[in-house]
């Protein structure tokens, strides 16, 4: 299931309801308005960051290339990518320190650059990432991993340092590890980079972090469900505040609704359209869509007609309905506001 942000104008219909129905609905459009007009100041600073790029759909792979072009084209504020270093000092991304049973930073870069990723890719120099990235508008979660050299330690802080330098990236860098160390050293380096921490080593207050020159607060989430408050603190210190690796919408609506500013997800799709709708004010009774035993929409307010289209772009059902829909050949989904479709998305 893809998301793809429209706007199109489409004629106003009438549902096969009464005069009441009807003007009811005119006081919806009405309310739509003023609550676009709120919803949006309320809900727009949470962004939504990849987890390792776009990379569960046809075509990509884990912190491969495709996987951050494809976490553009989806809308994503940022793709979160891991970073390693050779024994030859090249700069590689790689989630894990290891391949097979060999340290990164104990290969060569012929070693490394002999094995592909699931989607047939070689693995990414960091060179060619950023290459990538600054074509794009995406912005980068970088995170920085422990290396067993503790020299090849410092020469991949310093070499990625440079190359985020050299591509002019710094203002749309996140540096994150889950090394304190790593993230202090940064700070030490230019105190103006948004670091951020990972929770690695130790679980450290907002008010430590905010102390010690850090941007941003980045726990699981298991540590915010035992400190509901973090958010909070963390705003109240000065700092943001982002969660991983959020899995469902349902747990996507309690952390926007608590204000957090980023959630790191693999549920790319089912997460942008819970977000763009709560940003349009119309998901403020999450209820699903089922089409086929497919989740269509999640937290669209039943207040908004769903129109389904075929692949054929024939309207085949118009409906109200938040229940389970069974229909044929089913292509395009679409709800709509104030005579407006918005949000398409394709199953």
């Amino acid at each position: 299931m893809t998301w793809f942000n429209i706007s199109m104008k489409v004629p106003q219909q009438r549902i096969g309801i009464g005069t009441n129905k009807k003007a009811a609905m005119k006081i919806v459009e009405i309310s739509f308005l003023l609550l676009l007009s709120f919803s949006v100041k309320v809900y727009s600073q949470t962004e939504i960051v990849a987890h390792r790029g776009y990379w569960n759909c046809p075509g990509s792979a884990p912190n491969s290339l495709a996987s951050l072009e494809k976490a553009d084209s989806l809308g994503c504020f940022a793709s979160e990518f891991d970073v390693n270093i050779s024994r030859d000092s090249t700069v590689f991304v790689y989630h894990n320190s290891k391949i097979g049973r060999l340290d990164m930073d104990e290969m060569s870069d012929g070693e490394i650059g002999s094995y592909r990723l699931p989607d047939g890719e070689p693995i990414p120099t960091l060179e060619a990432y950023l290459q990538k990235g600054a074509l794009l508008d995406v912005h980068l979660f970088l995170e920085i991993k422990v290396q067993s050299n503790p020299g090849l330690q410092e020469a991949l802080i310093r070499r990625t340092l440079d190359l985020v330098r050299r591509h002019d990236l710094q203002e749309r860098t996140i540096f994150i590890s889950l090394s304190r160390k790593i993230c202090d050293e940064l700070i030490r380096i230019d105190p103006s980079l948004k670091v951020g921490y990972v929770g690695g080593d130790a679980i450290l207050t907002p008010r430590e972090l905010a102390n010690s020159g850090y941007y941003l607060m980045d726990y699981y989430y298991e540590i915010y469900q035992r400190n509901p408050s973090l958010i909070s603190e963390a705003h109240k210190a000065g700092i943001k505040a982002g969660v991983w690796v959020v899995g469902s919408q349902k747990d996507v609506l309690s952390y926007v609704q608590n204000g957090i500013d980023y959630i790191t997800t693999d549920n790319l799709p089912g997460a942008l359209t819970y977000l763009k709708a709560q940003q349009a004010g119309c998901a403020d009774k999450p209820q699903p869509l089922r089409i086929n035993g497919k989740v269509a929409l999640y937290g669209i307010s039943p207040a908004y007609p769903v129109l389904i289209y075929n692949s054929a772009g024939r309207l085949v059902s118009r409906t109200l309905d938040r229940g389970q829909l069974r229909l044929p050949s089913v292509h395009g989904v679409y709800f709509l506001i104030n005579g407006e479709k918005r949000f398409k998305f394709t199953l």
